[in-house]
């Protein structure tokens, strides 16, 4: 249903689309497929599409910018590396996604990690090479 009414929005060919929570109640798989979509849809069409959520998904190289509101007023603003993972961050460890949480975590311990990774399959992988010990 929640497909058919976003279907329904876009049949209208708006310039900019707010989606409130628009993830909500999806499995991974529908998830990482619905932004795929919006992100291609963006790219082809040039509409602004700005999603309000209470958690960042894991697919976040589909963000070009990111906000963090809390107490009615924007905390942070920018690029999802530098809120997700600089020292503007401000958004709250549980509101991440796990391969950014595990990060924090490992540079906590004292592992030195190369640059930040959005992508949670290029992650993976990274973080599977340094427990191999490769570089």
């Amino acid at each position: 249903m929640r497909r058919a009414a976003v279907a329904g929005v876009l049949a209208m060919e708006p310039e900019v689309l707010v989606l409130d929570e628009p993830t909500d109640g999806l499995d991974p798989g529908g998830v990482r497929e619905f932004l795929a979509s919006t992100r291609r849809y963006c790219d082809e069409t040039g509409t602004a599409v700005f999603m309000a959520t209470h958690a960042v998904p894991e697919q976040i190289v589909c963000i070009d910018h990111l906000g963090h509101l809390a107490g009615g007023t924007v905390q942070s603003s920018g690029p999802p590396s530098g809120i997700l993972t600089g020292p503007e961050r401000t958004l709250p460890t549980q509101f991440l996604p796990d391969h950014l949480i595990l990060r924090d975590e490992l540079l906590e311990m004292g592992v030195a990690l190369p640059d930040t990774i959005l992508d949670p399959v290029i992650a993976r992988k990274m973080l599977l090479a340094l427990a191999k010990g490769e570089n």
